[in-house]
C-alpha cells in the first residue's frame, strides 16, 4: 500500500539522509510486513468493526502450512539446543582451564620455583639538547 511505503521511506531514510531505502525499488520483501501492521492497527483502532473473518478450507493447503510451521518450530528448538550446549560447552572448558591453571601453579609452588618474573620497566627517552 502507498501508506506502507511511506512508512517504510520515512523511517529508513529521515529527512533524506543517505543510506537506507532510497527508492521504491528497494522495497521488495519489506512493503508486506508493514502492510500487515497497518492492518492491524487499523482493526485495533476500530475495535473490529466490519472485520471479515476468513475461512481457510480444510484440505492440501491448509496442511502444507501447518507441516511447514511444525518443520520451522523444530527447527528452532534445534537452533535453542545447539545454543545452550555451545554455552555449556565453553563455561566447561573455561572451567576446566582454570582447574589446569590452578594445577599448575600449585605444582611449581612445590617444587619451588616461583611463577612471578620482573617486569621490564620502560625506556625513558633522552631529552635532545638545543643548539
Amino acid at each position: 500500500s502507498k501508506e506502507a511505503k511511506a512508512r517504510i521511506m520515512m523511517t529508513n531514510n529521515p529527512k533524506g539522509e543517505k543510506g537506507g531505502i532510497r527508492s521504491e525499488d528497494d522495497l521488495d520483501g519489506t512493503i508486506d510486513a508493514d502492510a500487515a501492521c497497518l492492518i492491524l492497527e487499523h482493526y485495533y483502532q476500530n475495535s473490529g468493526v466490519d472485520a471479515e473473518l476468513v475461512v481457510v478450507p480444510e484440505g492440501e493447503a491448509r496442511d502444507q502450512c501447518l507441516e511447514a510451521w511444525e518443520i520451522e518450530k523444530q527447527r528452532r528448538e534445534e537452533t535453542k539446543k545447539d545454543v545452550v550446549r555451545k554455552r555449556e560447552e565453553a563455561l566447561n572448558a573455561r572451567e576446566l582451564m582454570i582447574a589446569r591453571v590452578k594445577a599448575m601453579e600449585a605444582e611449581n609452588e612445590m617444587s619451588g620455583a616461583t611463577s612471578s618474573t620482573k617486569k621490564k620497566g620502560k625506556k625513558k627517552k633522552k631529552k635532545k639538547k638545543k643548539k
